[in-house]
């Protein structure tokens, strides 16, 4: 996980210029839907992982994850960190292979 000076929308919009581009949601603990395929946690890759802290408030915080599905398509992900956190996405993420 890398904790950086960027903020959340300099980091995704980074991503985007990089084709991380697909629309990503999370359907139960095991799917996810990017763009319009539906993969299971076996198919996709975390290939990066963004952590952000607020600058007024730390424990205002986000994750962002850059994802990769085996047939190619990449996506952004963005959850809360900690307390506010989705616990679909934090069930679903937990087993996703992460690149390294």
């Amino acid at each position: 996980m890398e904790n950086t000076e960027k903020t959340l929308s300099e980091v995704t919009a980074e991503l985007t210029k990089k084709g991380y581009d697909a629309n990503i949601r999370i359907l139960d603990k095991n799917h996810l839907k990017m763009n319009q395929k539906t993969f299971t946690k076996n198919e996709v890759t975390i290939e990066k992982v963004y952590r952000f802290e607020g600058m007024s408030n730390p424990s205002d915080t986000s994750i962002c994850y850059a994802i990769k599905s085996d047939t190619g398509e990449k996506g952004i992900l963005i959850n809360a960190y900690g307390a506010d956190a989705s616990d679909t996405i934090g069930a679903f993420i937990h087993d996703v292979k992460k690149e390294k």
